[in-house]
């Protein structure tokens, strides 16, 4: 297991008939040290089994996953390996051993709200679309599912922002996800919001809009994207070629410019 993450540092501490393994994982990035907890007698017969577990998740083998798993389940290997194991076959993107471990292991289905917005970050919508059907978007009505959409908005996931989008029907969320789209610079992930019909001249609830956090980023072409979607460059609000002139981002302001924009705040005009 350590050999398979490329573990920078392992400590094995003898306490009573356990040993507790440290290893600070390489693969998952700001990954806390996980302490692992395993018998005297059997610890390098576990070792081995979940080594093949990881190696299992991380190659996409179906067939060996399920076997590894119910012999550990049989074993009464501590939970923090099945959600290892999890977090592997989610950056890897296999949705097929996410269902597995999230069906095998029961006690996981507590932390699939977890592993969902781990999905959403990560960009991995075989491993969401797997979540879904275990039942997450059951568990916490559409807050996790909202919550979920926002991360891959932010962090410019469009695939799963497409998937996302069709379990999230709150006007508020969707406009959120927008507004963080924008605010990151993620031109693909507003395109596909606006795809999705969510409406670009939404306000949130402090009268910013989208074009307004796009100019404040200073990016330009979500910019450009925007106002050729219709949205409105004079708003009753703040002036989004002010924000992008007091940001110093000429490119942006001069678009805005290019566009009709002024310094002025006035109702929207079309």
């Amino acid at each position: 297991m350590l050999r398979r993450f490329q573990a920078k540092e392992a400590i094995c501490v003898k306490n009573a008939d356990y040993y507790y393994v440290c290893a600070r994982f390489q693969t998952f990035p700001k990954h806390k040290p996980t302490f692992l907890c395993f018998s005297h007698a059997s610890l390098a017969h576990e070792f081995m089994s979940e080594d093949d577990l990881f190696r299992a998740a991380q190659r996409g083998k179906v067939d060996t996953t399920i076997q590894l798993l119910q012999q550990l389940l049989q074993e009464d290997a501590p939970g923090i390996v099945f959600v290892l194991a999890m977090e592997v076959a989610i950056w890897n993107d296999h949705g097929d051993i996410v269902r597995e471990i999230a069906r095998l292991a029961g006690h996981m289905r507590a932390n699939c709200v977890r592993h969902l917005m781990t999905a959403a970050r990560r960009d991995s919508p075989a491993a969401v679309r797997a979540l879904i059907q275990c039942g997450t978007h059951a568990t916490g009505s559409n807050i996790f599912m909202s919550k979920a959409l926002r991360q891959a908005a932010q962090n410019g996931n469009a695939a799963t922002t497409a998937l996302l989008m069709k379990f999230v029907t709150s006007n508020v969320d969707r406009t959120s996800a927008l507004v963080m789209a924008a605010a990151s610079g993620g031109e693909r992930v507003v395109r596909t919001l606006i795809r999705g019909r969510v409406d670009v001249n939404a306000t949130e609830l402090n009268g910013g809009r989208a074009l307004h956090y796009a100019a404040h980023k200073g990016a330009t072409r979500v910019v450009k994207q925007l106002i050729w979607c219709k949205a409105h460059v004079h708003t009753p609000t703040y002036s989004a070629l002010g924000i992008a002139m007091n940001r110093e981002h000429a490119a942006t302001a001069a678009v805005l410019r290019r566009f009709g924009a002024s310094l002025s705040i006035a109702p929207d005009v079309e």
